[in-house]
């Protein structure tokens, strides 16, 4: 599988948002934040998983997705209602 180009990620994304703004999905940031917070517990147990088995390129991918969803989680928690 090859890895897509930066154009057709950003594509996607774009796709993507257009789609959730269409549905009107976004309204929702405590389920938003639920999901977010599953998905670091997630990408960092599945890393300590990968750092076991010596798989360190796996470790290393699911600690930067993790750390982007902190990031993520971070902006939401700033964001006053």
């Amino acid at each position: 599988m090859s890895t897509p180009s930066a154009d057709e990620r950003i594509t996607r994304l774009h796709d993507l948002t257009e789609t959730l703004d269409k549905d009107n999905k976004r309204q929702d940031k405590a389920s938003m934040m639920k999901v977010l917070s599953q998905e670091y517990t997630r990408h960092i147990e599945e890393g300590k998983k990968c750092k076991m088995n010596k798989d360190l390129g796996g470790a290393e991918a699911h600690r930067l997705i993790a750390e982007s969803i902190h990031g993520t989680i971070t902006t939401f928690e700033a964001i006053k209602e």
